[in-house]
């Protein structure tokens, strides 16, 4: 059959990913967020590993109990004097709700459990740029790069006090680091503004299957991010 609005909602998406590849706009998406924080208290993790759904336990191999919980989307680690560790989240204020969450499944069997001292330590972000001559970004910023085809086909970026970029052959860029949200379009502004310089036009293009993935996400997530 013919649904009109299903084809006006794939030519828009081919329309953006279009642009988006013609203006070299790279979409960063947040895909995990690592938090930690303290519960107040010392776990005893027997007795909460047999009384809790979803939870992992093996001390020979990892001293700390393996949580999961669906929403949001979220693996937490809990350890003996009552740290949390928790993974997953697709930001911050996600990474602080599945803390809340984790903290209250603790807190139901009767530990005196509080959420003390949340912090964010790690961000990751992904994107798709378009190809890239490693060798001349390493040539050119020689102090801030790390590359060795040898061991890693990819380009390791250090451009800004905190955050590393990996650059890989075909576009893809993964920042990594501890900075706030507010800032990703001022670090990606950074990173994509150097290495823009050094464009692959004669390099293998990505398949339009992926390279058309990000733009469609951005049509219908709201933490999409788009720098120009």
């Amino acid at each position: 059959g013919y649904y009109p609005e299903a084809c006006h909602r794939d030519f828009l998406a081919f329309s953006i990913a279009t642009s988006c590849r013609e203006s070299c706009v790279s979409i960063f998406l947040c895909s995990n967020v690592l938090s930690t924080a303290k519960l107040g208290c010392k776990l005893d993790l027997d007795f909460i590993v047999r009384n809790t759904w979803n939870c992992e336990y093996n001390p020979k191999t990892f001293p700390a109990i393996t949580i999961r919980i669906r929403k949001p989307r979220s693996t937490a680690r809990l350890f003996r004097n009552g740290t949390l560790v928790c993974a997953g989240a697709t930001s911050t204020d996600e990474s602080h709700r599945a803390a809340r969450k984790f903290a209250r499944i603790v807190q139901k069997l009767n530990f005196p459990v509080r959420l003390l001292n949340f912090q964010i330590k790690n961000i990751v972000s992904c994107g798709k740029f378009f190809p890239v001559h490693l060798a001349d970004v390493r040539q050119a910023y020689s102090k801030k790069c790390s590359y060795h085809p040898e061991l890693f086909p990819s380009l390791f970026f250090r451009g800004l006090p905190g955050v590393t970029a990996t650059v890989s052959p075909n576009g893809s860029i993964i920042l990594n680091g501890k900075f706030h949200p507010t800032v990703y379009q001022s670090h990606s502004s950074y990173f994509c503004k150097h290495i823009a310089k050094h464009r692959d036009k004669c390099g293998s293009p990505i398949p339009s299957r992926v390279k058309d993935e990000p733009c469609s996400v951005a049509l219908h997530s709201s933490k999409s991010i788009r720098i120009l």
